[in-house]
């Protein structure tokens, strides 16, 4: 993507934030409980949560109630601030695929900058880990899995201590709709 006017990037950066507080997440996932609570009021304290510089330690605490496992909603919620907030992640959507990030075939598969159209850099990393994995995921996603990639992931995936279960909630929904 191209902005050409610094105010169309706050408003998407607005929309995303909107779309967080109203629940269109995967990642996000509110408690039951939170009926109690006013759809205002719990949209209001995740919109300042997300967007405001300061946070307060009650301000955390009554967001994280929200949720149905605050743990996780933890640390989500703090890296969707950090990426917006520093504006990484409307910095790698500016970027273009195959033109200054991908891919390289030889190396390991991290997201490189690449020196022209189709051509990866030999030696160059991106410097900061938050943008190296944005990248990456943004690379996999325009790109795809090969099938070799995916077979090396599934095998990393079975060979952890706690494989089977990290597998068992993807498997679980599948025998049951046999």
């Amino acid at each position: 993507m191209h902005f050409l006017q610094k105010d169309v990037e706050d408003n998407l950066q607005h929309r995303i934030i909107k779309d967080i507080c109203d629940g269109r997440t995967s990642f996000l996932h509110l408690a039951d409980s939170t009926r109690d609570t006013s759809e205002r009021t719990i949209k209001f304290k995740i919109k300042r949560m997300l967007s405001e510089e300061k946070l307060d330690s009650k301000l955390i605490e009554q967001v994280l109630l929200f949720y149905a496992d605050p743990g996780l909603a933890f640390k989500n919620i703090l890296l969707v601030r950090g990426l917006l907030l520093n504006r990484i992640l409307l910095m790698c959507l500016k970027k273009r695929w195959n033109m200054q990030y991908g891919l390289h075939p030889k190396r390991v598969p991290v997201a490189v900058p690449f020196e022209a159209k189709g051509v990866p850099s030999e030696y160059a990393e991106f410097g900061h880990p938050d943008i190296a994995i944005l990248f990456t995921c943004l690379a996999f996603y325009y790109s795809g899995l090969t099938l070799a990639q995916f077979h090396e992931g599934l095998q990393q995936v079975l060979n952890m201590t706690c494989g089977s279960s990290v597998l068992m909630p993807c498997r679980k929904p599948c025998i049951t709709g046999m």
